[in-house]
């Protein structure tokens, strides 16, 4: 279970701070649509591993089920991210090429 605890350091506390850091050096709007594409395949696959794990009884994916939460709360992360850069573009906060 170490492998669990390092994940949620890395998750909870990591992925934001370099998420804020890429938002604030690189000011390109293709970086925030990445971030959103990131976010929604990963809740796709949250959403079927799961069902697909029970009908094939592989092992691997059942072990991955342990870690569906912080698979959730990065693609939180993406998400946050990439709606904020998004809401920046249409507000005209952010001078994005």
């Amino acid at each position: 279970m170490k492998l669990k605890k390092y994940l949620e350091l890395i998750i909870y506390y990591i992925l934001p701070v370099i998420l804020l850091i890429l938002t604030a050096t690189l000011n390109n709007k293709n970086l925030f649509a990445k971030f959103g594409q990131i976010a929604l395949i990963t809740v796709v696959l949250i959403l079927f591993l799961k069902p697909v794990a029970k009908i094939s009884n592989i092992k691997k994916l059942k072990y991955l089920l342990i870690y569906r939460r912080q698979f959730g709360i990065a693609s939180f992360w993406f998400f946050a991210f990439h709606a904020f850069g998004m809401w920046q573009r249409i507000k005209g906060y952010a001078d994005l090429d």
